[in-house]
């Protein structure tokens, strides 16, 4: 029973895929056998070293970096000034009482710290995820804009497809150079306008 479904699903792929294969050639969709296939390639390394745009990308890495140590800095100090404050406020409290007393301010100031820390801890994580979605944003309008590029390149060489550099091992025609001078004119053409 189950080789016999088995066969039956086959069967229906292998013919499913006949049609469309069929189809396909009848209206030019697929490459007829004796096409050529131009291959194109990018050495993404350079890309992202040479391009205006990832040169931006990084140096608003760098500045949201600093923006982050420093507003992790200030959390910091006010979690420091926190503890000490509430530090200072349990030895006044416990002054004069008994043991189990102090036992009980040192439980509900440890609380209140722990909550200090849970506060500032919540800030802290809300800054990175802000930081992190507009870093996120950034690098996906630059990829965006790189593939753009890219397809503009190919289209222009009449290439097929375009692959990372890093899995050709033979032939295809490298437009690196083009993808970077392109982008270049670009960011050129653009500053003018600004």
């Amino acid at each position: 029973m189950k080789s016999n479904k088995f066969l039956m699903v086959f069967v229906g792929g292998v013919v499913i895929l006949s049609l469309v294969l069929l189809f396909s050639s009848l209206s030019g969709a697929a490459p007829s056998p004796n096409a050529a296939i131009n291959v194109g390639f990018v050495d993404t390394g350079k890309i992202q070293n040479e391009l205006p745009d990832y040169q931006s990308l990084q140096a608003i890495l760098k500045e949201k970096d600093t923006e982050f140590k420093l507003y992790q800095g200030y959390i910091m100090q006010q979690h420091r000034n926190a503890l000490k404050e509430l530090q200072d406020k349990a030895v006044a409290e416990k002054n004069g009482k008994t043991a189990e007393e102090q036992a009980s301010i040192d439980k509900r100031y440890k609380d209140e710290a722990q909550k200090k820390s849970d506060e500032l801890n919540a800030q802290l994580e809300a800054k990175r995820n802000e930081i992190m979605q507009y870093l996120n944003e950034q690098k996906k309008l630059t990829e965006d804009k790189v593939k753009k590029l890219i397809t503009e390149v190919g289209a222009e060489k009449k290439l097929s497809m375009v692959l990372d550099k890093s899995v050709v091992f033979y032939g295809g025609t490298d437009i690196t150079d083009l993808v970077i001078e392109k982008a270049k004119k670009e960011a050129n053409a653009n500053s003018k306008k600004k």
